[in-house]
């Protein structure tokens, strides 16, 4: 039996009901032929949030055999009697951003980020995919826009629902800016008829597309694309910011929304009247003093004590304040790290303390050696014993590649609708004890938990460590791997 499950798409910004159909936006599909609802002008919002009802088939059918071999040992809890294997190891594809089935499930399409998709027969023995476009370089027939150098990336693909009687697919995309600035129009819904050759094999007609929608292209662009049990097509939008935190737009209506939850007893309110303060001790009085600097209504002097101030906090907190410092104090977040060369550094073990100790990297909130720091994550005063300089390197640039058990991410789902997460401190038939990356436990009553799983994420941040040079990752590096059960001197 088939039942329809709701998937909220939250992007946040303008959510456009759909209940009301026929009076919405979204591009509507009326079996066999598309048509817009009467809101021309949405070809260039921004953003919107949707719920979309999708298809899918119960759990109970799905029958998979037991995992009896296993060496792996979970505490509390083994780990759960299943196994991944590879079912079509002959197909290479380049960032994959999309698997999906046709409506009629007779193949497997990939959609690729930079513009190739591809389908196959869903057969292990499948040897190679067949494209179906390359828009890369098919740019040249798409319609044109004057201000596009090039064809961006590709996101989304949806099918007819009676494909393959009625060849036509819908696809999202971006197009790359002449300018390098963002496109005002430059992500797009478009619709493509489908050919099939002699041997049946489908491919996209370029030049038969037909622009449906469009909005506003450089990050974040959304772009999902689903249908709904109603036979309308349903697409997601984003807020067309660059991907880096933080983005006004997108703050203010977690702001707004923010604003409207209960208010919490143990947190003092903030308010952004007179001078701001010489720390900023909370995201939501960040948050609130960030708004003040886009509003441009502080004045000189207030604004450069609250910026040093940001500078002096956390990460969670100094980001949001980020694109208001001056150039040269700007963090240069990378979005990689060779660690060859950060090995090859010699580093500064004293500067590499000062950055274990100092509120900002928060090593110390959940690492102890000696008698300093929390105790969330495993203590380091061993570290230089366990671990060799790239191992413990390897530990700070991908946490979760490798969990101890004992401390694996929990997250609990209580019968309220709340989600907590953290490290599993206690549990018995009563009580279950979790502790936060800020070192907060929480102590949650047996019978309001109705779900407790295991994740295979570590609660260390992924990342971390980005906005650090190679020489104080070196220096970092160099003080933990002293640390042999030495006292600190």
């Amino acid at each position: 039996m088939r039942e329809y499950g709701a998937l909220l798409l939250l992007l946040m910004g303008i959510c456009v009901e759909f209940n009301a159909m026929r009076q919405s936006c979204v591009i509507g599909l009326n079996r066999t032929r598309d048509c817009l609802r009467p809101w021309a002008h949405v070809s260039r919002l921004t953003l919107f949030g949707i719920l979309v009802l999708i298809p899918h088939i119960a759990f109970s059918q799905v029958v998979r055999p037991a995992w009896t071999t296993s060496r792996i040992s979970g505490s509390p809890e083994p780990a759960p009697p299943l196994q991944t294997v590879q079912k079509f190891s002959a197909l290479k594809f380049d960032r994959p951003l999309l698997i999906r089935t046709d409506s009629a499930a007779l193949r497997l399409w990939v959609v690729e980020q930079g513009g190739a998709i591809h389908s196959f027969p869903d057969d292990s023995n499948v040897t190679a995919a067949s494209l179906f476009v390359d828009f890369q370089k098919s740019f040249a027939q798409l319609t044109p826009y004057p201000d596009a150098s090039g064809f961006g990336s590709a996101y989304g693909l949806a099918f007819h629902p009676q494909y393959p009687q009625v060849p036509v697919c819908w696809i999202t995309y971006t197009l790359n800016s002449a300018k390098q600035n963002h496109l005002e129009d430059g992500t797009r819904l478009s619709r493509f008829e489908i050919v099939f050759d002699e041997a049946g094999v489908p491919h996209c007609n370029v030049a038969s597309e037909k622009v449906l929608l469009t909005w506003l292209e450089g990050g974040h662009n959304g772009a999902c694309l689903e249908f709904g049990p109603d036979g309308f097509l349903y697409v997601s939008a984003g807020d067309g910011e660059a991907p880096n935190p933080p983005d006004p737009r997108g703050i203010s209506v977690v702001r707004d929304w923010i604003q409207t939850l209960a208010p919490n007893a143990t947190e003092p309110a903030t308010l952004t009247k007179g001078s701001p303060p010489a720390e900023l001790t909370s995201t939501s009085q960040a948050l609130e003093w960030m708004l003040a600097l886009h509003d441009n209504s502080l004045a000189a002097d207030d604004r450069q004590r609250l910026l040093e101030a940001a500078r002096r906090a956390p990460p969670e907190i100094s980001n949001l304040f980020e694109r208001f410092q001056p150039v040269e104090l700007r963090r240069r977040i990378r979005t990689m790290i060779d660690p060859g060369g950060v090995l090859a550094i010699a580093g500064d073990a004293s500067a590499g303390r000062d950055m274990f100790f100092d509120k900002r990297t928060q090593c110390m909130v959940c690492h102890r050696i000696g008698t300093q720091g929390g105790a969330v994550g495993p203590a380091l005063d061993d570290i230089g014993i366990r671990q060799t300089r790239a191992e413990i390197l390897a530990s700070l640039l991908e946490p979760s590649k490798k969990i101890d058990p004992k401390f694996a991410t929990w997250v609990a789902q209580t019968t309220d609708g709340k989600v907590r997460s953290g490290l599993l401190m206690s549990r018995d038939g009563q009580k279950i004890g979790l502790r936060n990356a800020k070192a907060e436990d929480a102590i949650l009553n047996a019978t309001d938990v109705e779900e407790l799983q295991p994740q295979a994420i570590s609660l260390m941040p992924e990342k971390q460590l980005n906005d650090l040079s190679d020489a104080d990752i070196a220096g970092l590096l160099e003080f933990l791997s002293q640390q042999k059960s030495l006292p600190l001197r």
